[in-house]
């Protein structure tokens, strides 16, 4: 039990930080774009 736990929790930790480098790899590509329209 505690190690599905534990098991379940790491898979839980891989995929919000592939979401939060998701999400922080679209502001950059947004913020490159918006600043290269603006230039």
């Amino acid at each position: 039990q505690l190690f599905l736990l534990n098991q379940n929790s790491i898979i839980f930790l891989g995929l919000y930080r592939g979401f939060a480098i998701s999400v922080a790899g679209i502001f950059v590509y947004r913020a490159f774009y918006f600043g290269g329209y603006d230039a």
